[in-house]
């Protein structure tokens, strides 16, 4: 039986107060994964995929968001109708009410009328400029708050990226979700994202920056080994959500089991220390997580492996199915490898790829991406890493140089190439919500040129990447100006050549253009 100083356990748990902190919604149910899921589609059609509007949708949406100014052009309009402002925050909190995803009833009466005239104006075509003259920003802002919330939970499952002044992209793992056919297979994916969700990662405040975990893996590790195989709100919020380090494990298990051993009298003496007021300004470390740990615990519990139950009078968790708990602690028999993100948009577009997952292989082929070499060798060092690992490692340091020569030698694929620069921000790997793009560049009538080196991906991925980029570069920075694509590799295959071919553009004029290398640029015939 492990001896607990329960005294030093108070003084360090009162001193930090990073956790699992989960974003919260009102509640992780599947009924609230069908909800997501429509508004996942909402914000799809009318903010991703615009074009495909009805005449009188496209006219209602630019009357609202930016009524038509002199001089404009179709090009500027688009742009603003995209970009995620106070003005498209609260269109989208018109459309979650107006297909009932979800409603005012709850909301005290003064305020239901003022929120039900707001969303009656907007029925009758009015522009925010309109409302915010009559109702004023901070109302507006107040009723826009149920868009927020959604869009938060977006990023927090990696399915959509929704940032102030910027366009919403949806990821690859967004476009499975709001697809889902049934029950079980939104509820597959959601536990997909669980699974890879890490701590720390860059949307997260500094309070954070010291956790290293996977939490949905360390909990089954923990319920794998209790008996009873499940834990009560007390216990969770006292023992499991302030782990910080996957090697913690025996230290957590050993603290519940002591618990459990302990009289009623001795935890409410421990409660009573950790309730006591820690500064005039601010609650004590333990109120506040217990008063979070009901939906952090609900989260988890949606995942197949567990589920919820009462524990004490109170919500706790149960192992439900041992054998699929045990499949997700392996990873294929493997530990989970935690990265280490450079930036939010790094981690974003990670989470948000349905492709990857917390391996070796993908933290080689993310440190790889970044430059991060001696990282990447690191890794295919360890003893459970596999040949292809140490291949993928030498092959990332071959196509580095390469890069880095044509970085210095744009001329090479084509006359007058450049960088694009954007203030302190270079086109080298620029960084957007669905990957970097090796090298953003502008041509000599300055469009824009997006230049992919084909690595260790099929015809399929490179190509269908490199239209993604092009995509989101024509709507976030071009302004109406063309975007080409350069794909360059040592040896271009056929299914390349005919996935290129696939676009029927006239000979010549393709979007684009494929070139062969051995430091010596060879363009190649289609």
């Amino acid at each position: 039986m492990p001896n607990i100083d329960w005294s030093h356990f108070i003084e360090q748990y009162r001193q930090n107060d990073a956790h699992w902190y989960v974003s919260k919604i009102k509640s992780y149910d599947i009924e609230s994964l069908r909800q997501l899921r429509q508004g996942l589609k909402l914000l799809d059609q009318w903010f991703v995929r615009f074009e495909s509007l009805a005449g009188n949708e496209t006219a209602l949406l630019s009357t609202f968001v930016r009524p038509k100014l002199k001089g404009s052009n179709d090009a500027q309009e688009i742009a603003g109708l995209y970009r995620w402002t106070p003005a498209t925050e609260l269109f989208f909190a018109w459309l979650l009410d107006r297909h009932h995803v979800i409603s005012q009833v709850n909301r005290p009466t003064g305020i239901r009328e003022r929120y039900n005239a707001i969303l009656q104006m907007m029925d009758e075509g009015k522009s925010y400029r309109n409302l915010k003259t009559r109702f004023g920003e901070k109302l507006l802002n107040d009723l826009a708050a149920n868009a927020r919330n959604f869009s938060s939970v977006f990023k927090k499952l990696g399915l959509a990226w929704v940032q102030s002044g910027q366009t919403v992209s949806i990821t690859l793992t967004g476009e499975r979700f709001k697809d889902a056919s049934s029950d079980e297979e939104l509820r597959a994916i959601f536990e997909r994202q669980v699974l890879k969700w890490q701590l720390y990662n860059p949307t997260l405040s500094a309070r954070y920056r010291d956790l290293r975990i996977f939490p949905l893996i360390f909990l089954l590790q923990i319920l794998l080994q209790l008996k009873p195989a499940q834990l009560s709100k007390l216990e969770y919020v006292l023992f499991v959500t302030k782990a910080q380090k996957m090697d913690e494990l025996e230290r957590v298990i050993g603290q519940i089991v002591a618990w459990r051993t302990l009289s009623q009298e001795q935890h409410e003496e421990i409660i009573k220390a950790l309730s006591q007021p820690q500064s005039a300004r601010r609650r004590p470390v333990f109120i506040e997580l217990a008063d979070s740990a009901n939906k952090e615990m609900e989260f988890f519990a949606l995942t197949s492996p567990l589920r919820r139950t009462t524990v004490d009078g109170a919500i706790g968790i149960t192992l439900a199915d041992h054998k699929r708990a045990q499949h997700f602690v392996s990873l294929r028999g493997k530990k989970p490898v935690f990265i280490e993100f450079e930036s939010e948009l790094d981690w974003f577009s990670y989470y948000g790829d349905w492709t990857t997952g917390p391996t070796v292989a993908d933290a080689i082929e993310y440190y790889a991406q970044i430059g991060e070499i001696e990282k990447a060798q690191t890794l295919a060092s360890q003893p459970d890493a596999t040949k292809q690992d140490k291949s993928r490692v030498r092959q990332a340091v071959q196509e580095r140089h390469i890069e880095d020569y044509f970085i210095e030698h744009l001329d090479l694929i084509e006359k007058g190439l450049r960088l694009y620069q954007q203030g302190n921000r270079s086109g080298k790997q620029y960084k957007t919500p669905i990957n970097r793009i090796d090298s953003l560049c502008l041509d000599r009538h300055n469009q824009f040129v997006i230049v992919e080196y084909k690595k260790n991906k099929s015809a399929d991925e490179t190509v269908g990447q490199t239209l993604r980029y092009m995509g989101w570069v024509r709507i976030n920075l071009a302004g109406g100006k063309k975007v080409r694509g350069v794909i360059v590799a040592e040896k271009i295959d056929d299914k390349t050549k005919y996935a290129i071919q696939g676009m029927q553009w006239p000979r010549g004029s393709e979007p684009i253009t494929l070139l062969e290398h051995s430091f010596k640029i060879n363009p190649v015939k289609l």
